[in-house]
């Protein structure tokens, strides 16, 4: 197996959202958060002060400022923390 990580970005950082990226960041070797989004301030603050250096915004579209380059390359996949009722 390679040295490299799965580039991962989550959508949704309430309590299963921040759960998953609490388990991503911390417990997945493979893994690396590159970015994350919530439309709750809170929860983004939240994120921005655990996370760093991961991307954080408000929603979906804003989910990588900044454009692509290849220095902030986008996430390979993304986890779906929102609500079961929004997926």
């Amino acid at each position: 197996m390679s040295g490299s990580r799965v580039r991962i970005g989550i959508a949704g950082l309430g309590r299963m959202g921040a759960r998953h990226a609490r388990n991503l960041a911390l417990r997945c070797p493979g893994a690396e958060l590159v970015a994350a989004c919530s439309p709750v301030a809170a929860e983004r603050a939240w994120a921005k002060m655990k996370f760093i250096p991961a991307r954080i915004a408000c929603g979906m579209s804003s989910r990588f400022p900044g454009g692509w380059s290849p220095e902030r390359k986008p996430a390979e996949t993304t986890v779906n923390g929102s609500l079961s009722g929004i997926q």
